[in-house]
């Protein structure tokens, strides 16, 4: 009964990590690309671009619709693991060696999957800030030395964007790495 109830929890959190991961990568991969100014090769470009003002604003629905879902799946995750972890340390359906190796592991992943959030404080958040310069009007000295309510630089906004879903992207292997490890586990791999 206590590796039936071990199992389901390790599958679980591997199924909501892996989840987490899919949908963090999908950002960077292909949401953030797209939201970048239009490809200059497509045949089917607008006439005008967006202002970056306007992309700034779709970035930042974006991030805050990630913001509300993944870090809440990645703590259920968490929290399935250091269940499993707990069920593990106190069975006594398992050696000592396999329960504390079993609950080790999953700690492992349950800390590789919940790492999103202190990650995103410590490495995207100074990103976030820059990039929401581009939607809060402020008195930013424009090209011509006037001043205007945003900046309005497409390249360096192309180029925070591309900053940004790089970090998004490393973010996205967190949760990965924990579903990998779980998956591991519940298949007898480690």
């Amino acid at each position: 009964m206590v590796e039936i109830t071990v199992e389901l929890l390790q599958g679980a959190a591997a199924v909501l990590s892996a989840f987490t991961s899919g949908g963090i990568l999908n950002i960077s991969i292909m949401t953030i690309p797209t939201l970048v100014l239009p490809n200059p090769k497509s045949q089917d470009r607008p006439s005008s671009s967006p202002s970056p003002a306007y992309i700034a604003h779709q970035w930042r629905n974006v991030y805050d619709v990630g913001k509300m879902i993944y870090p809440a799946l990645a703590l259920t995750a968490s929290i399935l693991d250091l269940a499993a972890a707990r069920v593990c340390y106190h069975s006594q359906g398992m050696g000592p060696e396999e329960r504390s190796k079993t609950a080790s592991l999953s700690v492992a992943a349950a800390l590789l999957t919940i790492f999103i959030v202190p990650y995103t404080i410590l490495v995207i958040m100074p990103v976030n800030r820059k990039l929401d310069a581009y939607r809060v009007p402020r008195a930013v000295e424009g090209k011509k030395g006037e001043m205007t309510g945003l900046p309005d630089d497409e390249d360096a906004l192309s180029a925070l964007l591309a900053s940004w879903s790089r970090k998004n992207f490393v973010r996205g292997l967190f949760p990965l790495m924990g579903a990998v490890l779980g998956m591991a586990m519940l298949l007898n791999l480690l």
